[in-house]
């Protein structure tokens, strides 16, 4: 490398290619790949340690190699570090500092790491790799690169998922990357087949240890670092204090920037003092220094009076850039609010509307809400389900609700949660996610008509039609950026999957369900009381990232037929959408129906929420006795008038007269063939 005089050439910004926000295709295709990579950390005071990498790359640019800088503004916001806002700041830093150290730009790319992140593919193997990485394994991957905080958040754990994808999508030779993240690349290399990725070579660099040399107290951070911005005075005050014991060359602030930057760059190392203490001094190599210093032949005041001179002789291209502000204002999307008091009360129509939509549930956040839209126009709503087990019968009970919605005039979103079902603990496994999807769909749609509910009235959305958008994705790091570990796991404690070593994707869970919210465009959201702490979460967390609260309505919990909460994965305690008759009529012989325990009981539940609402009454055929009342129903099983066996003879007729024209539909053979790929049997 030229010595830094003869390397200030006047390069415009013209000769750095860089890719602007928005593109349409991945870095690698816009790069054609690249022979050496580094992803810069957007630090809120770049200092002298960028110079170490940046001297490595010039070295490259200068032997005619393509080299891409990945601007980290994405991974700095994971860590906590910097706002996005400032990425045009950093890049004027290092298209600055390149041109301060190359001969020639020409082969240099920036990108934005938010850029490449946000592209489709990029997000599925994000998901896919979060998926199945525990907790435990992205912690030890970090080690040395986040720091412990009392209060960890999420961002922290993604940090590692995000620098192994990056690095399939820049296959370059090689990537250039700080010793603290030895970890993250060895992570890396760890899952590269799970992604199809085959890893390139690494380098490895040596930040420059703080000026205090952890000898002395640094109240503030800044203080023990030479930023690329401070002024001669600052440099000069800094340098000052720095630790420089006389004949130390271990414990030194001082000597790392003498070995490791301006040697390098200035190649020589001039020192200015007066005859009586030695006179002036040249020299030509790091080690005469350090053999000086530690003979107490070159006094500390000497080396520091010489360092800070090429500092500030170094540091002189970034004048211009001291007194700037480049701060980019963030687009807010405009958040879903009612303008119209809420102690207005509602006219007869609304008033009917809103006991339909709240009837039956258990508990309504945010109702006033509601109160307010109502006024104006009919509420929005969504439900989503996750594609993972095969639906049974209890999905009767949000369906017969979501009858109500509709008429209530409700415009209503079913959403197909395809990427949930793979980020509970890959319940649906990623190969099966369109086929469980599909199924879904024709298999909600068929209950939906098995209670006389027009189709026309409903919309289905899919996640992955817009959990993957370039928009949903940066929404996505922003929240994971501000949630705590504390947090995103309590908010899917109820909902996801329990493991001792829980895996990322389940942490990831009740952000994408909040911020479903946002981008289906609902007023409110319906669930089981089980999402309540998800709904907390998106109350607490959307308004952070510029959203508003949305309303959210919980339905009770349904006992399965075994007691407690009927599940998708235990077989005994549910009666699958598709069971024959005399199944149905099995399975319920055996159900939990005591009437000492009727908080447990599945079947006066399935009743209560299910046939109720469905059929406005209900007939015991052995006694030809009708009731119209579920209290009474109730009333007289308690006595005894009403046996298990009746209860449960008449609830099977029930469900089977719910479930013949599905099962009927599901005979053809296209139909047939859906169940086989969406559930094949081991």
């Amino acid at each position: 490398m030229n010595s830094a005089h003869n390397n200030e050439n006047n390069l415009g910004s013209s000769d750095i290619k860089l890719m602007e926000q928005g593109v349409s295709r991945l870095a690698l295709e816009a790069t054609g790949g690249a022979d050496i990579y580094w992803s810069m950390p957007l630090t809120e005071h770049p200092n002298l340690s960028l110079f170490i990498p940046a001297m490595q790359l010039a070295k490259s640019l200068d032997t005619g190699s393509k080299v891409t800088i990945i601007m980290n503004d994405l991974h700095s916001q994971l860590l906590n570090a910097i706002d996005q806002k400032r990425t045009d700041f950093h890049r004027s830093i290092v298209e600055t500092m390149m041109k301060r150290l190359s001969k020639s730009t020409e082969n240099l790319n920036l990108i934005l790491a938010s850029d490449i992140c946000s592209q489709k593919n990029f997000m599925l193997d994000f998901y896919m790799v979060a998926g199945s990485t525990p907790i435990n394994t992205a912690t030890e991957a970090v080690e040395g690169v986040v720091k412990p905080k009392k209060h960890p958040l999420l961002g922290g754990l993604v940090y590692p998922v995000v620098r192994a994808v990056e690095d399939k999508y820049m296959q370059a030779r090689t990537q250039l990357a700080p010793e603290n993240e030895r970890n993250i690349l060895k992570f890396t290399d760890e899952l590269a087949l799970k992604i199809n990725h085959l890893p390139g070579s690494r380098e490895f660099y040596s930040e420059l240890p703080g000026l205090s040399a952890k000898k002395l107290t640094v109240i503030n951070p800044e203080d023990d670092q030479v930023s690329l911005l401070d002024n001669p005075k600052q440099i000069k005050k800094k340098i000052s204090k720095a630790f420089c014991e006389p004949g130390n060359i271990i414990d030194n602030g001082v000597l790392p920037i003498l070995e490791h930057i301006i040697f390098p760059i200035f190649k020589v190392f001039d020192i200015k003092r007066p005859e009586q203490y030695g006179g002036d001094v040249q020299y030509s190599s790091y080690k005469e220094v350090e053999t000086d210093y530690s003979e107490q032949k070159l006094h500390p005041g000497d080396l520091k009076k010489g360092i800070e001179s090429k500092i500030t002789d170094l540091l002189e291209c970034f004048h211009l850039l001291r007194d700037e502000k480049i701060v980019a204002k963030r687009n807010a999307k405009t958040s879903l609010k009612a303008s119209i008091s809420i102690d207005e009360p509602l006219n007869q129509v609304n008033n009917e509307k809103l006991e339909l939509i709240t009837g039956r549930l258990q508990e309504v956040l945010q109702q006033d809400s509601l109160k307010a839209i109502l006024h104006t126009r009919n509420p929005r709503i969504y439900w989503g389900t996750a594609t993972t087990g095969r639906p049974h019968v209890a999905y009767f009970v949000p369906i017969a609700k979501i009858a109500d919605f509709l008429r209530a005039d409700c415009e209503l979103t079913i959403l197909l949660a395809d990427l949930h079902g793979y980020l509970d603990s890959q319940k649906a496994p990623w190969e099966l996610l369109d086929a469980r999807t599909k199924y879904y769909q024709h298999i909600i749609i068929s209950m939906l008509k098995s209670i006389g509910v027009p189709i026309e009235k409903l919309k289905f959305a899919r996640g992955t039609e817009f959990e993957l958008s370039a928009n949903f994705s940066r929404d996505l790091f922003r929240l994971i950026s501000q949630t705590t570990l504390h947090d995103a796991k309590r908010a899917g404690a109820e909902v996801v999957k329990q493991m001792s070593d829980p895996l990322i994707g389940s942490l990831l869970y009740p952000l994408l369900q909040a911020l479903d919210e946002e981008y289906l465009s609902c007023d409110a959201q319906f669930g089981g009381v089980d999402q309540r702490k998800i709904f907390i979460y998106a109350e607490k967390y959307l308004p952070q990232i510029g959203y508003s609260k949305r309303i959210h309505l919980m339905n009770p919990m349904v006992p399965g037929l075994s007691g407690g909460k009927m599940s998708s994965s235990e077989i005994d305690s549910k009666i699958d959408l598709l069971d024959d008759a005399e199944t149905v009529k099995t399975k319920l012989d055996g159900a939990l129906c005591s009437k000492e325990n009727l908080s447990e009981n599945g079947v006066l539940a399935f009743i209560e929420h299910v046939i109720w609402p469905l059929f406005g009454k209900i007939t015991i055929e052995s006694q030809s006795k009708e009731f119209e009342s579920h209290e009474k129903l109730v009333q007289e099983f308690v006595a005894g008038s009403i046996t298990e066996i009746e209860l449960k003879t008449t609830t099977a007729s029930y469900i089977n007269r719910l479930l013949d024209p599905i099962r009927k539909e599901f005979q053809s053979e296209e139909l047939q063939t859906l169940v086989r790929n969406a559930y094949p049997k081991i």
